[in-house]
């Protein structure tokens, strides 16, 4: 059994490439063997990073990171791949490997998102960073209408040579992710070991959501989003410290970020999208995540046609004591137990209106169900409202708060006998 090579200094750093470089020459799988081998500790290089992780102090200090181990400055064109087309359409990725764990492992990711995403087949699809296109190919092979957006002229023309033909049509965006605008409306944008080359992610997040149908998706496989005692991102964000991001960063100039758990999270709280996650069996430690947007219209906060938060009943945000959450219909479901069905989402909000839908479906002759309204560690309920079977809508309320609250929280409490289906919980401002 192996262990970990520590490394503090640049020159220890190289020697382990190196030694990477020649076990290339053996087998990917001697080369990628070799780098997990490796880790950097960063503090000597790095020095003490400012406290704040969204400031733009942080970012400046993780581009500096960046330049001393690379050598150069940061841009956006560092992240080119150099490859061979002909062989490249030969061998595409992961077959190019020749790892029949490589191959397989990347086989079964590409299940588990298409299975995770569960579209339907007339799906428009926006993958960004594509790279080689490998999930492009599995897509557009469905029938799929996919767009990949990607830094790389070459890399673009090589995934719309590789997929003509295939029963779903394949577009192509030539873009820095940074500053990424789109004109079209997707069902789903997918980022597949991509995000993590974004320096402006906080601000990417914010934005993204404007090209996305009402109830499109956000999903992200294959990240780096590590536990908070992770050695391989050692602060909230930024450049990663194992053997084989060290090889990309170092040998290539790419930007190879990661995101501690609880970061990650906030980020995408801040810029209004809720998520669930999938662990991968192909990949473990990697989580597939689906986010849909939490905040619909702020810019209609006062308009009560418009939601101002959708919740879905598959977002971890809506918790559950005694249901059973369905991934692939993103659902709740009573599972003959007394309690909470639902609970969450903790929301802060401002004094005001509010008016509260909760959708879904409810079976039986006899129900005792209540949604209620409450606050304050749950303490302070200030609407108990039954049940109802009206199209779709379980129940609908609506409350004043007389002063700002920091834990709103939307319950459903089911009696054993109750048969309910939630689907989601939609608020919205009335003045």
């Amino acid at each position: 059994m192996s262990s970990i090579q520590v490394v503090y200094t640049l020159e220890a750093l190289d020697a382990a490439l190196d030694r990477a470089a020649a076990a290339r020459a053996q087998s990917d799988d001697a080369y990628r063997k070799t780098l997990s081998d490796v880790m950097l500790r960063p503090d000597r290089m790095l020095g003490k990073l400012p406290q704040d992780p969204t400031s733009d102090e942080y970012r400046a200090a993780q581009l500096r990171f960046y330049e001393q181990l690379t050598q150069r400055t940061y841009a956006v064109d560092n992240e080119a791949t150099k490859f061979n087309r002909e062989h490249m359409l030969r061998w595409p990725f992961p077959y190019a490997t020749r790892s029949a764990v490589t191959v397989g492992r990347y086989l079964m990711m590409y299940g588990e998102i298409i299975r995770e995403m569960n579209l339907p087949a007339s799906a428009n699809i926006l993958e960004m960073g594509s790279g080689y296109g490998p999930l492009t190919h599995q897509m557009a092979s469905m029938g799929y209408r996919v767009t990949c957006a990607d830094i790389s002229e070459d890399l673009l023309d090589y995934v719309r040579t590789r997929c003509a033909g295939l029963p779903g049509p394949v577009e192509t965006i030539r873009c820095d992710m940074n500053d990424f605008t789109a004109t079209g409306v997707y069902d789903a944008i997918v980022f597949f070991e991509s995000f993590h080359h974004v320096l402006d992610h906080a601000e990417l997040l914010r934005r993204i959501g404007d090209c996305l149908a009402d109830d499109g998706i956000l999903v992200f496989a294959g990240e780096p989003i590590v536990p908070g005692d992770s050695d391989v991102v050692p602060y909230p964000w930024g450049l990663r410290m194992d053997g084989m991001s060290l090889w990309a960063i170092r040998r290539q100039g790419w930007l190879e970020l990661g995101f501690r758990l609880d970061y990650f999270n906030e980020v995408l709280r801040r810029t209004g999208w809720t998520y669930r996650c999938v662990q991968s069996i192909a990949s473990p430690g990697t989580d597939i995540w689906i986010c849909r947007r939490a905040l619909k219209n702020p810019g209609n906060a006062g308009n009560a046609n418009e939601p101002l938060y959708v919740w879905h009943a598959s977002d971890a945000v809506i918790m559950t004591q005694c249901g059973r959450r369905d991934s692939e219909q993103g659902t709740l479901q009573s599972q003959g137990q007394a309690g909470y069905l639902a609970y969450g989402p903790y929301k802060p909000l401002e004094a005001g209106t509010y008016e509260i839908i909760w959708k879904g479906a409810l079976e039986g002759e006899v129900s005792t169900a209540v949604a209620e309204v409450a606050c304050r560690a749950g303490q302070d309920v200030l609407r108990e409202i039954a049940m109802t079977r009206d199209s779709g809508v379980l129940a609908r309320t609506k409350f004043h708060l007389r002063e700002a609250v920091v834990d709103m929280e939307f319950r459903v409490r089911v009696g054993a006998h109750d048969v309910i289906e939630l689907r989601s919980v939609e608020l919205r401002k009335i003045d």
